[in-house]
């Protein structure tokens, strides 16, 4: 079964989406990766540590529910991917119904049709059964991501199909981020040329001294690195010409900054700092009469924070994607009052802070 390191988003999109992978993350924000096929491996054992790297079962769903997405907006049928990049099957179901598209299921693919005669936007909602069951060793794993589809409907006008590919390629695409300590090569993003309209599109940066666009190849270049000291946002002026019709609209690139290596000296004032917010923004004695207290950070800037509890039997720190929480455990008929550990970690450099958390009988 070959397995492929990106998703197959369907013909209408595939031109232009070439070059970048989508993100797991709150915003629509892609990350910007290329993508090549695997070769076709003879066993699975060698598929698995080939494109797996070594993941366990869980470990490769996690890794293709959290690579997995759609385009927000289509206006043509839709094929969907089967096979995750790390190796899971995709099984998808359809959980809403619509006169203009329906869920086409063969052994060769998955996809969403869609049908002519669309006068309002239809909403497709789908489900994807992420699992993985290589290994007859270990229990077979799964996930189930869903997601909303947005059909347009057709477009007539030169002024329609305009605003409709501002809107796809909007919705689609942007913002995008380019992170300069990726090692994946941003530059190969290609911006769209053509709409799914068919409108022409052309790119100009409005801060060409920090990102260009490249006319020949339509890609993106961070020209001065140098000058790009915290996170920064550069607008890209897209021109989209149908007939007689033109249409300027800015779009969003968010360039996030090399990390420089610190001096020691200077990587100790950091982390000295960061210590110093830390208390500043937590009390001394913390109080979770409530059972519970979310707001203990991840990060401060640059610095790592993990959070250890010094009585796990009476205090436990729950840690989630953008803080750690407090969970009170403690059974033992009195009241308790608990050390944890705030590690704070910059380069190769560690401090540690202690807080004390008043924590009730439960």
């Amino acid at each position: 079964m070959n397995r492929y390191k990106y998703i197959i988003f369907g013909a209408v999109f595939t031109a232009w989406l070439t070059g970048c992978g989508g993100t797991a993350g709150n915003e629509s924000a892609l990350s910007l990766q290329s993508g090549a096929g695997d070769e076709v491996l003879t066993t699975l054992s060698s598929r698995m540590i080939d494109v797996g790297k070594g993941y366990s079962n869980q470990e490769a769903v996690d890794h293709d529910y959290a690579t997995l997405e759609l385009p927000k907006y289509i206006i043509s049928s839709l094929q969907l991917p089967t096979e995750g990049a790390a190796g899971s099957d995709i099984n998808w179901s359809l959980l809403t119904s619509g006169n203009n598209f329906s869920l086409s299921v063969s052994d060769d693919n998955t996809t969403l049709v869609v049908y002519d005669g669309r006068t309002q936007p239809e909403y497709a909602k789908l489900s994807a059964f992420i699992n993985y069951d290589l290994n007859v060793s270990q229990e077979e794993a799964n996930r189930t991501k869903e997601f909303c589809v947005t059909i347009l409907p057709e477009a007539h006008t030169p002024e329609e199909k305009v605003a409709q590919d501002i809107k796809i390629v909007c919705g689609n695409k942007f913002p995008i981020t380019i992170d300069l300590n990726s090692t994946e090569p941003y530059e190969k993003c290609g911006l769209p040329i053509k709409g799914a309209n068919e409108s022409n599109i052309t790119w100009i940066s409005c801060r060409p001294d920090l990102l260009e666009v490249n006319e020949t190849n339509h890609s993106l270049r961070v020209p001065n690195p140098d000058l790009i000291t915290g996170k920064t946002c550069v607008n890209l002026k897209g021109t989209f010409q149908y007939g007689d019709v033109n249409k300027t609209e800015l779009f969003k690139v968010i360039i996030l900054p090399q990390i420089r290596e610190l001096t020691h000296e200077e990587a100790c004032d950091v982390l000295k700092k960061a210590a110093e917010d830390l208390r500043s923004r937590l009390h001394d004695v913390i109080d979770i009469n409530d059972g519970l207290y979310p707001s203990l950070p991840l990060s401060m800037g640059d610095v790592e924070i993990r959070w250890v509890s010094c009585d796990t039997s009476a205090v436990e720190i729950e840690t989630g994607n953008e803080e750690a929480m407090i969970i009170n455990k403690n059974q033992s008929g009195e009241d308790k009052m608990v050390k944890i550990k705030a590690v704070l970690k910059l380069q190769n450099l560690y401090k540690e802070v202690c807080f004390t958390v008043h924590a009730p009988s439960a």
